[in-house]
């Protein structure tokens, strides 16, 4: 009895590391578990990457020589540490992701982060290389590098005039910082804005800037024009919330007949002016803007002597005289407004 409870005991044993250790008993097999982690394994001289369990494909490496197989650790890598990179190499190739990066050089490559790397004669995106001048390779600022030849985004070409480079003096330490070529300017995020009149362009605080002709905010990595804003009297509020000499903005969008004189932000997504209130760029259509406040804990629920907002919305069936004493707003929508118990 007890050489049959032995048997099934190592059965057991053999079903669990099979399944979810990723043993194989089966010489020059690698097969994942579920607890098997991802990254490089080497089986009976020979060598796979595996994606791991939510990536679960399987690359056994070409022509590697699994004596010589080694992870090249991160530049960040701490000691002792099991590095998280996704580099390798033996004597003549070098691997990210079990994928071969044509021409690197083993003895020289180095891993700079989890996609970027160099050797002696490139630098590298994944297992492409982008740029021929590693020694002078180096940050330039935000999302810019900068060798000998070009300005690179990432890793991507946007200026081949480095020699040619100048700097826009941001307008403070919110502002985006943008340069300039022959060609136009550009700003750190990456984004060419060769359309902007480079002679008179400024930055302004925040995604903002102007030319002698326009106002200019970036959203995200579209740079809009500020619907009809004039750039000589164009002022920030701060956050989204701008004004002119002719009316206010939220954003790029202009809001029609707001009085620039009186209007005042209320919170980032809220204002109002002594005609009435605005949630973003909409007015608030029969709103008291004397008696328009904001729930302190719901940025977009709001209320006056009239009624009751969610965004710009009245919420229907709903009364100020009923907002209970004392009571947190919990939160809103277009039906309902609810408060803490």
């Amino acid at each position: 009895m007890k050489y049959i409870f032995g048997i099934l005991f190592l059965i057991i044993i053999v079903w669990i590391c099979s399944k979810f250790v990723g043993c194989s008993f089966k010489k020059g097999v690698f097969k994942p578990g579920f607890l098997t982690p991802s990254g490089y394994h080497v089986r009976d001289h020979r060598v796979y990457y595996y994606g791991g369990l939510m990536n679960a494909y399987i690359t056994e490496l070409a022509g590697v020589d699994a004596s010589a197989f080694e992870i090249v650790p991160l530049e960040k890598d701490i000691l002792d540490q099991i590095s998280q990179s996704d580099y390798a190499r033996d004597k003549h190739h070098v691997y990210w992701r079990g994928l071969m990066i044509t021409g690197a050089d083993p003895a020289s490559f180095k891993a700079l982060g989890m996609e970027r790397s160099r050797d002696k004669h490139h630098l590298y995106f994944k297992t492409g290389a982008f740029s021929d001048d590693p020694e002078h390779y180096r940050h330039l600022i935000g999302d810019l590098y900068i060798d000998t030849n070009y300005i690179y985004w990432e890793t991507e070409i946007i200026s081949n005039e480095p020699h040619n480079l100048k700097f826009k003096v941001a307008a403070d330490s919110s502002s985006m910082t943008y340069l300039a070529d022959s060609k136009g300017v550009f700003a750190s995020n990456g984004m060419r804005m060769d359309s902007v009149d480079a002679s008179t362009f400024k930055p302004l605080p925040g995604q903002y800037s102007a030319d002698k002709n326009y106002v200019y905010v970036f959203d995200v990595y579209e740079l809009k024009i500020v619907d009809g804003a004039d750039p000589t009297t164009f002022k920030l509020l701060s956050g989204q919330y701008a004004i002119d000499k002719k009316q206010a903005y939220w954003h790029y969008s202009a809001i029609p007949d707001s009085n620039p004189n009186t209007f005042r932000k209320l919170n980032s997504l809220y204002a109002k002016d002594s005609e009435q209130a605005y949630y973003k760029e909409k007015p608030i259509l029969g709103s008291d803007p004397q008696t328009f406040a904001i729930f302190r804990d719901e940025l977009s629920c709001s209320y006056d002597k009239r009624h009751v907002y969610s965004g710009s919305k009245i919420i229907p069936n709903t009364s100020p005289a009923d907002i209970p004493k004392g009571k947190r707003c919990k939160f809103c929508d277009e039906e309902r407004i609810v408060f803490d118990e």
